[in-house]
């Protein structure tokens, strides 16, 4: 499914609610950008325990940008929601392709098929020698509905759902190039940390770990005493500037990548040897750093050191065109939609 027409892009993560609203046909252009911090455990680990919450905080966002009520909406499915699976198929005509997909389909989920929202995606041909690789993907049913129940209650209506790991691809792929070997997007959200394995340009695989910005804010907080609400900026100036505050808890900083690099490094070992791993990399390439959290030049630095790979600071809104009076707001923000720009890249028509 492309999405060409005028979209408005939804991101419920679980602190937060992210509009990204745009306007045209092929060149989208950005008409605003606005977030919302949601009550405490309205969503936890992406299942949502407060509707009510989330209905009056999606409205109450809509009215402060002036979105017009009904209009149509991209939403995200979170990463770790889904199940997907990569398979090497036989057949070569549509019509055949088609029956193997769902023999096989049926072969992997069984009768949980029929709860499941489903879905799949031929990957292209590079070679034709090649055997065609098809993406099957899985998501609870009643997931969906909800998802698209919250929004129509808050006067929205649905034109796309996709899956959040596909929106960073998606994001990514629109606004840079992917290199050869295996590229990793990293987005380093407030609570957690999302990771989509690209091998040789194609999507490979997803991975989620319950680590990101926040964990710095718990750290210091503990350690220094110091107030939450005043915690960020001293963070971001301390490592912006390297001032006299970044020798007091830089020790705790790199503590706090010392975990986070565990984790990721654990995830990433367990992708190289997996099937998922199929053209049988043996190190990555590239890092995409993107969300809330990228900015922390630390942790660019931390991964750089332990993977040897190039690393980049990516920006989800660097080939779209933006309204001169929220330019500022646009590039102080821009990390944080990073999934709802994706979210509008399907079918993005853009130029090189």
């Amino acid at each position: 499914m492309f999405f060409k027409h005028p979209v408005t892009s939804i991101d419920l993560s679980e602190c937060y609610i992210k509009i990204l609203s745009f306007s045209g046909w092929f060149q989208k252009k950005i008409k605003t950008i606005g977030q919302i911090k949601l009550p405490d455990n309205s969503i936890v680990e992406g299942r949502i325990e407060n509707k009510k919450n989330v209905v009056l905080s999606l409205r109450k966002l809509a009215e402060t940008m002036q979105i017009k009520k009904g209009k149509r909406s991209a939403l995200g499915i979170p990463v770790g929601e889904a199940d997907i699976k990569i398979i090497t198929l036989k057949s070569k005509n549509k019509e055949d392709l088609n029956t193997e997909i769902t023999e096989r389909s049926e072969e992997i989920w069984g009768e949980s098929l029929t709860t499941k929202a489903f879905s799949y995606h031929l990957l292209p041909l590079k070679d034709p020698k090649e055997k065609r690789q098809a993406l099957l993907v899985t998501t609870p049913e009643t997931l969906v509905e909800e998802k698209i129940a919250l929004v129509k209650a808050a006067q929205f209506k649905v034109g796309l759902i996709d899956l959040n790991s596909f929106a960073l691809y998606n994001m990514v792929d629109s606004n840079y190039s992917f290199s050869k070997g295996l590229n990793i997007i990293l987005n380093i959200e407030y609570r957690s940390s999302q990771i989509v394995y690209v091998s040789e340009g194609d999507f490979s695989g997803e991975d989620k770990i319950l680590f990101g910005e926040e964990n710095y804010f718990k750290n210091v907080i503990e350690h220094l005493n110091i107030q939450h609400e005043k915690t960020k900026n001293i963070i971001t100036s301390s490592l912006k500037y390297k001032n006299l505050l970044y020798t007091k808890y830089k020790e705790i900083i790199h503590s706090t990548h010392s975990l986070f690099l565990t984790q990721v490094s654990s995830k990433i070992e367990e992708y190289l040897a997996s099937e998922k791993n199929i053209k049988k990399h043996t190190r990555v390439s590239d890092f995409y750093l993107t969300g809330d959290g990228c900015n922390h030049e630390s942790y660019a630095n931390t991964i750089q050191k332990k993977f040897e790979s190039k690393i980049q600071i990516i920006n989800p809104l660097k080939n779209y065109q933006a309204p001169k009076e929220q330019e500022k707001k646009i590039f102080t923000e821009r990390n944080s939609f990073s999934i709802a720009s994706g979210l509008a890249s399907r079918g993005f028509y853009y130029i090189k």
